[in-house]
């Protein structure tokens, strides 16, 4: 069964409303009123009704300026209201648009008119909202909500986009995984909303450096932030972008009253010679900036294959020395 559509009438007189429950109660209608103008504005905010039947001539707060009070309220802004009035006059018809009507309806009510308008105002309604609905979860399914910027799923897909285009026209690819230095501490000791707020900063300082060369840029999560550009001279494009990635975010920023510098490390790998895919592109990216974190922080690294083979050694390494660990506290004496 579809949901009831709530629909709130605002008219000062008891006969009017009256007049209008008895025409729309059959029609299976949530019905709220409201008598005034101001109490219009409170059942509006506390409810957000389907659509508002406002009537235009009340005492104290008439209904153009209950009209222009919604429009100026984002929550409100899209609310279908179709003013009432005994008025059939051109002036107060365009004084009616001007401030956000949808509609008119003239008093007294014909009563197959006034259920074909709302039938149709409600329906339309309906579907917008589920239209804006699906909107917002392809948003959230494709973008960071905190910076805005593309998250982990939209990345994939656009470099899927990016290397087939480049296997075609055989030009390279660079991935730069850029991750702050030190970024935890901040929210240790200085709060998770300054830390959310410097993510903002960082977000909108690598979007404006790169804004002449359209590179994309990603943020997969936490402080980690990706760069994907194309080129064709790439080695030295790619290097003066990173080194101005590097100096962009070092620069001073002022967050809730504290003056902070942050630094980050940039970790890059090239279609197609560090790999022919975005996985394995991301994964050498990422392998790469830890070697640049090892050499000091606020610096880059471009990804060789070496990297891969001293992180594997470092890993059989440090197995063995856990299971060591392990062998010495089960061969401790009791």
């Amino acid at each position: 069964m579809p949901e009831k559509s709530t629909i709130l009438i605002v008219d000062d007189e008891l006969v009017s409303r009256y007049t209008v429950e008895v025409l729309l109660t059959s029609e299976g209608y949530d019905l709220i009123f409201a008598e005034n103008g101001r109490e219009a504005l409170e059942q509006a905010v506390e409810i957000i009704p389907d659509l508002m039947l406002l009537d235009v001539m009340m005492p104290g707060m008439d209904g153009f300026e209950v009209c222009r009070r919604l429009r100026a309220d984002p929550r409100l802004a899209e609310l279908p209201i179709v003013m009432v009035t005994a008025l059939d006059d051109r002036d107060s018809r365009l004084r009616g648009i001007e401030v956000g009507a949808d509609d008119f309806m003239s008093k007294p009510f014909d009563r197959a008119e006034l259920r074909a308008r709302i039938r149709t105002i409600t329906r339309l309604n309906r579907y917008r909202r589920l239209v804006e609905t699906e909107e917002k979860l392809v948003y959230l399914a494709n973008y960071d909500m905190l910076t805005g910027l593309p998250n982990r799923n939209l990345l994939l897909e656009q470099m899927r986009q990016i290397l087939g285009r480049a296997s075609r026209t055989r030009q390279e690819v660079a991935v730069l995984t850029l991750d702050l230095d030190g970024f935890q501490k901040i929210n240790d000791s200085l709060s998770h909303e300054v830390g959310d707020k410097m993510l903002c900063e960082v977000a909108k300082r690598l979007t404006q450096a790169v804004s002449t060369v359209g590179a994309t840029v990603a943020r997969l999560s936490g402080d980690e932030f990706v760069v994907m550009e194309e080129s064709d001279n790439l080695v030295k494009d790619v290097s003066y972008m990173a080194q101005r990635l590097l100096d962009k975010i070092s620069l001073p920023m002022t967050i809730n009253n504290h003056e902070m510098v942050i630094t980050a490390s940039i970790g890059i790998s090239v279609y197609p010679s560090d790999g022919v895919d975005a996985p394995l592109l991301l994964k050498n990216a990422d392998t790469a900036m830890s070697r640049a974190k090892a050499a000091g922080k606020n610096t880059y690294q471009f990804f060789t294959a070496e990297m891969n083979k001293a992180a594997l050694e470092r890993l059989i390494l440090e197995n063995k020395l856990r299971f060591v660990s392990t062998l010495m506290v089960f061969c401790l004496p009791p």
